[in-house]
């Protein structure tokens, strides 16, 4: 989809915000490639038919006639497949995609200016937050009255209209505001990730989000809907509650705070989060063994401890206080 990709130079150096995740393009790749000669990207996320990218203009010091036609806008640009309208914009004659990246309209009013917003996708649908606040924007994924046959086994692609990702989106291109509940006025989304017809939201104190179709467990907290519902049943924004994880030689704790979540991810029917003391749960579809652990059937809707080939786990809080007392007395 890249005009003359072969000529994308690699990053440079530093540059980069700090805390930027791993998807993001610190540095900023050569751009003359890309949206022309006078920008700068920023980050880029790569969807399931669609891609986004955070460019930003480096016109400030030339002349309005200068910078007149030449110089591209600072904000989001979104190119690729458009059938579920998930570039956030008009095309024009109504086209179902755009190979040149173009901005995303409908949200570009709604960001601060100068401001790299969080921001990811699914396979139909772009998720934007900007700032502070519960709200996260949201373009994309069709009505809930679509023919959504694509929803069936991970795996199948489907040629039917796209399925939803979440309650309420607009098909005419405009973002739809979902609020997530009980998020507090001094925390923030850091992270945003969408699976082929759900979406993730994490929080800066730890906190999950999920909304959109639960065909396979995917939302970790809702009701897994019988097949006959499955392809158009949408849930809203719900929060995930992972469960202390306990080695069987660890004392349960009466009562234990869920562990703080630092990473999430999501794939096409699964998701995964990983949490500050290194652990990583996961639950959703596990057909082709994408859970990293045994489950009682091929879809297990609740968030469970993944055993990850290679990584070792860490300490429970009951065994870290344990060692830091020594085992010693008064």
């Amino acid at each position: 989809l890249l005009p003359d990709v072969e000529r994308l130079a690699p990053p440079r150096g530093g540059g980069g915000d700090e805390g930027e995740d791993e998807a993001d393009v610190d540095g900023g790749y050569e751009p003359s490639a890309f949206l022309g000669g006078d920008a700068s990207v920023r980050a880029v996320r790569v969807c399931g038919f669609h891609l986004l990218a955070w460019a930003e203009g480096r016109s400030a010091s030339r002349s309005a006639a200068e910078r007149a036609g030449a110089a591209p806008a600072s904000g989001l640009y979104t190119w690729g497949e458009n059938a579920a309208r998930q570039l956030c914009r008009s095309l024009d004659g109504g086209l179902d995609y755009d190979a040149e990246p173009g901005l995303a309209s409908s949200v570009a009013g709604l960001l601060p200016d100068g401001e790299l917003p969080v921001f990811g996708c699914g396979g139909f649908h772009t998720l934007v937050h900007a700032g502070g606040g519960p709200a996260v924007l949201s373009c994309g994924g069709g009505e809930e009255d679509d023919e959504a046959d694509s929803v069936g086994e991970p795996g199948d692609e489907g040629t039917g209209a796209a399925p939803p990702a979440a309650p309420g989106l607009e098909r005419d291109g405009s973002a739809a505001r979902l609020l997530l509940p009980g998020i507090e006025a001094e925390d923030s989304v850091v992270h945003l990730a969408g699976g082929h017809v759900h979406s993730v939201a994490l929080s800066a104190k730890g906190r999950v989000w999920t909304w959109g179709s639960n065909s396979h467990g995917q939302l970790g907290w809702a009701p897994v809907p019988p097949p006959s519902e499955a392809a158009v049943r949408l849930f809203p924004p719900g929060a995930v509650r992972l469960p202390p994880r306990h080695r069987p030689e660890s004392a349960p704790a009466a009562t234990a705070a869920p562990p703080r979540v630092v990473a999430v991810a999501a794939g096409g029917y699964h998701t995964l989060a990983l949490t500050e003391e290194g652990d990583v749960y996961s639950w959703g579809a596990n057909h082709h063994g994408q859970l990293l652990r045994a489950s009682p059937s091929p879809v297990d809707p609740m968030p469970r401890w993944a055993a990850v080939p290679g990584m070792t786990p860490a300490p429970s809080p009951v065994e870290r206080r344990g060692a830091a007392g020594g085992g010693g007395g008064g």
